[in-house]
């Protein structure tokens, strides 16, 4: 389906996601003992996560609120796993309720809290092995600086706590981070687990999760982390199930977002072209300076200008691209490539704009409103 067909029906800002990628990314990571929980913090709509649902094991979430969504969308509460480094004893009471799956254990107070309240909930003691990535700084989570993660002290502790207690944990696990194109860190952090599991007595020693943080490809759209080095490591290793958390890798390039040129204006530094949407609904250049390819659908001829493109927002760290090299014009529309993940789950209320239409291409190429 070609975008300039689609928006004939539609008006921009639109994000157009396509059913076709989105099945090709699941089945990267559709492989044997892999069991995929789709994190659904990196996108909420609720037809995508139907979709999703259909090829994929479980879910991954951080909030209270997530699980209640899932359920709503009766989602098998036995695969969902309840993640986050915040969860309080109304949060633990509810998951006891609800009778879900797993728990991702962060901290010693935390399974403590958990102990109390005596459930059978299947535990994974997410561990910070303190492996740096190269990834953006600001969603790096798996170095000791950072909050996320049970510290090596603290994981003593809980070992001696659940032998104490003779509590069973399910598996070890751990989360590097996010947007991690560098298949070797996973290598080195399974590694690590091996030989912190070794040390507990109550626990399967052929079960591990190594969460998610798979990076995509936003500048060229072509490299890929190396997933089939990490599952033949893992398959020698011997692991009978494996479990991961891909958010990012599943939806983020099986969407692009077409915006409207509303207006192009100079002053004595700058050239600005001014469009109809901004850090409310694609906030992460504004948040940590990460990058989108943008390009004007219309291919013009002609000398190209140098220009930043700006949102609408009354902030001026609204800025989607600085010193973007094009020849454009008003009312021509811009395609923001590779925002299926952290844009619209990410999208606040800040100057009340119209939240953007979603809408679905399907693998028969018909058009679906989600």
């Amino acid at each position: 389906m070609k975008i300039k067909n689609i928006l004939k029906k539609y008006k921009t800002p639109i994000f157009i996601y396509n059913e076709k990628k989105i099945i090709k990314n699941i089945n990267i990571f559709k492989k044997n003992k892999i069991k995929i929980f789709y994190a659904i913090k990196a996108n909420y709509n609720k037809k995508i996560i139907l979709l999703i649902s259909k090829f994929i094991y479980g879910f991954e979430t951080v909030s209270v609120g997530e699980i209640k969504m899932l359920l709503k969308l009766k989602i098998n509460c036995k695969k969902i796993i309840f993640s986050g480094v915040c969860k309080s004893k109304k949060d633990l009471k509810y998951i006891i309720k609800k009778k879900i799956g797993f728990i991702s254990i962060e901290s010693y107070e935390e399974l403590k809290r958990l102990i109390i309240m005596k459930t059978n909930i299947k535990i994974i003691l997410k561990v910070n092995l303190n492996i740096k990535t190269n990834t953006i700084k600001e969603i790096s989570t798996g170095e000791d600086k950072n909050k996320f993660g049970i510290n090596k002290k603290d994981l003593e502790k809980i070992i001696n706590l659940s032998n104490k207690e003779k509590i069973k944990i399910y598996c070890l696990g751990f989360h590097l981070g996010s947007q991690i194109l560098d298949h070797k860190p996973y290598i080195c952090a399974i590694k690590k687990i091996i030989k912190l599991t070794k040390k507990i007595k109550n626990i399967n020693k052929n079960i591990i999760n190594i969460g998610g943080g798979f990076g995509i490809d936003y500048y060229n759209g072509n490299k890929k982390i190396k997933f089939k080095s990490i599952l033949k490591f893992l398959m020698l290793k011997k692991f009978i199930k494996v479990f991961i958390e891909p958010g990012r890798s599943l939806i983020a390039d099986a969407c692009k977002t077409i915006s409207k040129i509303e207006y192009i204006k100079k002053n004595d530094k700058k050239k600005f072209i001014i469009i109809n949407i901004g850090m409310e609904s694609i906030i992460r250049p504004a948040l940590y300076k990460s990058y989108h390819r943008v390009e004007n659908l219309k291919k013009r001829k002609g000398k190209k200008k140098i220009y930043d493109i700006v949102g609408p927002i009354c902030e001026s760290t609204d800025v989607l691209y600085k010193n973007k090299k094009i020849n454009a014009r008003i009312n021509d529309n811009i395609i923001i490539y590779d925002t299926g993940a952290y844009c619209m789950s990410m999208r606040m209320g800040y100057n009340m704009r119209k939240r953007p239409k979603e809408i679905l291409v399907l693998k028969n190429k018909k058009i679906k409103n989600i």
